[in-house]
């Protein structure tokens, strides 16, 4: 359920693709009302990790499954990467986007290579859920 008092959705992506623009995609929303919708191609690789948040209030008490998409062709690769996904209040919406500003991608993350980009390829290389860090949890 969406909260009055954090309506807002954070996140970090990251955009990497060989594939010319047009055919692959992605996108976050909820039950078919897309926030933002991703033209994953080389045009518009992210060259590193982007900070991105979207004033949900409108959707406030409601409960939603968000919805977190990437769509692609049998052709090039093209991937679209999340971390850091949260429900937060105006406040610290902003607070993280000061910091997201100052920085170059998302707290280190398990998944994450020596050089701060996704790594990619071998899905056996990622740890066990256990593993994962802790999601953190704004109130």
């Amino acid at each position: 359920t969406i909260s009055a008092e954090a309506p807002y959705l954070t996140y970090w992506h990251y955009i990497a693709s060989n594939d010319a623009c047009g055919y692959d995609y992605g996108g976050v929303g909820s039950d078919g009302t897309w926030f933002y919708v991703y033209d994953l191609c080389y045009e518009t690789q992210s060259n590193g990790w982007e900070f991105v948040s979207v004033d949900i209030s409108a959707l406030a008490g409601q409960r939603i499954v968000l919805d977190l998409v990437t769509i692609t062709d049998s052709s090039l690769s093209s991937s679209l990467f999340f971390d850091d996904v949260a429900f937060v209040t105006a406040a610290q919406a902003a607070t993280l986007a000061a910091r997201a500003a100052e920085q170059t991608g998302p707290p280190a993350s398990p998944l994450m290579g020596k050089s701060g980009e996704p790594e990619t390829g071998d899905a056996t290389k990622a740890p066990a859920p256990a593993d994962r860090a802790t999601p953190q949890t704004y109130r």
